[in-house]
């Protein structure tokens, strides 16, 4: 059985999901795991106050009706669950399943039910594409899904990629769509590589996968 950080609170009632989120920010805050600054494509402590402040202040205004209001209200939800999606992914490719740094970062955790003969997660080697991103230099990734994956790790590298110093961290991706890196360097071959983080770790490198950004 593995541990896996619960995100039911997103889908709570809004009065719920600000008290929730304020317990998260709090514990992450000055949190010894988990020290600032933390992964480049993660979220920021600034911006999950910024995201629950203005859930909190969109709601409070969208109580007494009104299409503007309460289209703003759900856009704010929205960027609410993806900045601690973002959070989420972070903790747990950090954590790797440990219950102390699972349970300090403030999120609820929950174990998994074991699945018996079935290839588990962190076994799986990701399957994906990347084309052509909307900005110059970047690309965007779509992969398949894997059940139980909790994020998706994308390195990059320019030159030869049997040479493993020749690879940089990318981004971590809470989901295996819409993913886009940018700031790689247009007109130049780069190679990518994809592992899916689940809760006792990373799983296995995919193979290489050339493409030039343009």
């Amino acid at each position: 059985m593995v541990n896996t950080l619960k995100l039911d609170f997103l889908r709570a009632p809004i009065p719920a999901r600000i008290v929730k989120g304020r317990v998260i920010i709090a514990a992450m805050t000055g949190n010894p795991f988990f020290p600032e600054p933390w992964s480049e494509h993660t979220t920021t402590l600034a911006r999950l106050n910024e995201v629950t402040h203005n859930l909190e202040v969109s709601h409070l205004e969208s109580l007494g009706g009104g299409k503007g209001k309460i289209a703003m209200r759900v856009l704010y939800e929205k960027e609410y669950a993806e900045e601690f999606r973002s959070l989420a992914a972070y903790v747990t490719l950090v954590a790797k399943g440990d219950m102390q740094k699972l349970t300090a970062s403030g999120f609820d955790v929950t174990k998994a039910v074991p699945v018996q003969n079935k290839k588990h997660a962190h076994e799986t080697v990701p399957v994906f594409e990347v084309k052509q991103g909307a900005q110059r230099g970047s690309v965007l990734f779509r992969a398949k899904s894997i059940a139980g994956a909790a994020s998706f790790e994308v390195h990059f590298a320019v030159g030869d990629p049997a040479v493993e110093s020749n690879w940089k961290h990318g981004a971590v991706f809470a989901r295996c769509t819409g993913m886009e890196l940018g700031g790689l360097t247009a007109g130049v071959d780069h190679y990518f590589r994809m592992r899916a983080i689940t809760n006792v770790g990373p799983g296995p490198w995919s193979p290489p996968l050339p493409f030039m950004p343009t």
